[in-house]
Order: C-alpha cells, then structure tokens, then sequence
C-alpha cells in the first residue's frame, strides 16, 4: 500500500495484491480537494513497477466509471464488466 500526504494529512492511496499469475490494484482513491494532480497516476505507476520488479506480466483492477479514463491513459483496458447484485441495498 502507497499512501501520498499534503501537510501531514494523507490524499491519495492505492494498494497491490502480489497473486498467482498476475498482480491486483485496489483501494485507489483520492480526495476531491487533491484530484487533478496527477498524484494518482503517480502512485499507479510505482505499484505497476513494482508488480513488474515481482515478475508479474499481468495487473488486474476492478474500476469506477470516473477512473476510467485514468486506467486507460496508463494502459489497461477492459477485458469485463464486474457487476454487483445483491438481494439488499448495497452500497461501494
């Protein structure tokens, strides 16, 4: 896990899953006052180096549709759609 801080206070994260075969990225968030920056896409390429340095070939994520355009930028592209049911309100 990556976090990046302002002033103390952290913005920005992202987490890696070191798995067989390939490599997860999740937990990527970033605080509204601190998008736009380009810290995100900062912290994304250390974790794909480093999933590179591990060996692995393959990252995987799951995204938000307001993310998107940022994994694309870097790369990756949409092999499936994940949806979520739930037989109760369910909330991400």
């Amino acid at each position: 896990m990556w976090m990046a801080y302002k002033d103390g206070v952290p913005i920005s994260k992202v987490g890696l899953y070191d798995g067989p075969g390939s490599a997860g990225i999740y937990a990527v968030a970033t605080k509204p006052e601190a998008r736009g920056l380009g810290i995100a896409t900062i912290l994304m390429v250390v974790a794909m180096r480093t999933a590179k340095e591990m060996g692995h070939e393959v990252v995987v994520l799951d995204s938000s549709p307001t993310a998107e355009k940022l994994y694309q930028r870097l790369g990756f592209v949409t092999v499936a759609n994940f949806r979520l049911f739930a037989d109760v309100p369910a909330s991400l």
